[in-house]
């Protein structure tokens, strides 16, 4: 018995966004306590070769896929218990991708066409979805400064704790804000549109006003960290920083978080 995309038809799963699915036999000898996270390179440069590293993969998983660019986060994957390992390509499988046994994706000879999200689903035995993690990849063009390539450093988010309970509150933490800064935006989603701005800050003058996606429940810091507090369930999804400097130059970071039930 072969693994189909009728699996993934059946059940709405975007399947022309995906790289890779497999099934696994193997029972995980690793701790369930902690989050699965991705470890990718922060300067990558085209055509090198990069591992998206997936640590913490939880126990006794029927399956893992990975997918390219923005999914719909409700949707969940069923497919059967099968008794044999094996792994598909998707659409997006551009036979640069090797997938590996322990979730950890390689991709050979990047191109600035590989930029974007990277998103890694885990399946319990069950058939139901155990965990959502996705990562950020930046290639940049080939230009070399005395032989090394030159970048700024990458502007990035990092949630504290990683996961929240409804009713906790989590720090959205800048890392890297830009030189002689003097503007920023938090948005609500991937889509940087004014209804669902939260908040916009001038440096300058250290104000921040609240956008239409302000609840009153966030606190926004001068060094660009944003504060959530008393989280829901709908609190759940993407958040945007956007950046202005002195040169009108703007830089993005995104972050997913999840919000899990109690």
């Amino acid at each position: 018995m072969g693994v189909t995309s009728e699996l993934f038809t059946n059940v709405l799963i975007p399947w022309q966004r995906v790289l890779f699915t497999a099934s696994l036999l193997t029972c995980w000898l690793l701790s369930t306590t902690a989050s699965v996270t991705i470890q990718s390179p922060k300067h990558v440069v085209e055509g090198e070769n990069i591992l998206l590293q997936v640590d913490n993969l939880p126990e006794n998983l029927l399956a893992f896929a990975w997918y390219r660019g923005l999914i719909n986060w409700r949707l969940t994957i069923a497919l059967p218990f099968l008794d044999y390992s094996t792994s598909m390509t998707g659409p997006e499988h551009s036979d640069r991708e090797i997938l590996y046994s322990n979730g950890s994706l390689w991709i050979q000879n990047v191109t600035q066409e590989d930029t974007g999200y990277y998103i890694f689903q885990t399946i319990s035995n069950h058939g139901e979805l155990e965990s959502n993690t996705s990562t950020f990849l930046q290639v940049y063009s080939s230009h070399f400064t005395c032989g090394r390539p030159s970048f700024p450093a990458k502007l990035t988010i990092e949630s504290v704790p990683p996961r929240v309970a409804e009713g906790g509150r989590v720090l959205l933490r800048v890392h890297n804000l830009p030189e002689y800064l003097q503007l920023f935006f938090w948005y609500k989603g991937v889509i940087m549109i004014h209804k669902v701005e939260i908040v916009r800050h001038r440096t300058l003058k250290n104000l921040s006003d609240p956008g239409p996606a302000h609840s009153g429940r966030e606190i926004v810091f001068s060094n660009g960290s944003l504060l959530l507090q008393n989280v829901t369930w709908k609190d759940t999804g993407f958040y945007t920083l956007q950046t202005v400097n002195g040169f009108r130059e703007m830089e993005l970071a995104h972050i997913y978080l999840q919000v899990e039930s109690k």
